[in-house]
């Protein structure tokens, strides 16, 4: 049912700027909290001057039992390659990013 609901929520997340023509590259479910979710998206296929969020690395945390919009959008001056939610608390994440 897992990857159901992360469809549903890219589709809900289209109307997002920062991933149009992006696509995930990582999700991951908290533990703890399997109703909480980190996306990492790729970047934007062709730039776009007018995006601020281009040539930036995005993670999204998404409440499942509220899928119309992320609960926090992280961006990264470096693309980010994986993530998780720290062992206890869904309030830290942590990302691993390329150098």
């Amino acid at each position: 049912m897992e990857p159901v609901m992360e469809i549903y929520l890219l589709e809900k997340a289209s109307k997002y700027i920062f991933v149009v023509c992006r696509h995930v590259e990582f999700a991951y479910f908290a533990p703890t909290q399997p109703n909480m979710l980190l996306t990492i998206y790729s970047q934007p296929e062709q730039s776009n001057p007018s995006n601020p969020t281009d040539g930036k690395g995005m993670i999204c945390v998404w409440n499942t039992n509220e899928p119309s919009y992320p609960q926090r959008i992280l961006a990264c001056e470096s693309q980010p390659r994986c993530c998780c939610f720290g062992p206890y608390k869904t309030s830290i994440a942590f990302a691993g990013m390329v150098s």
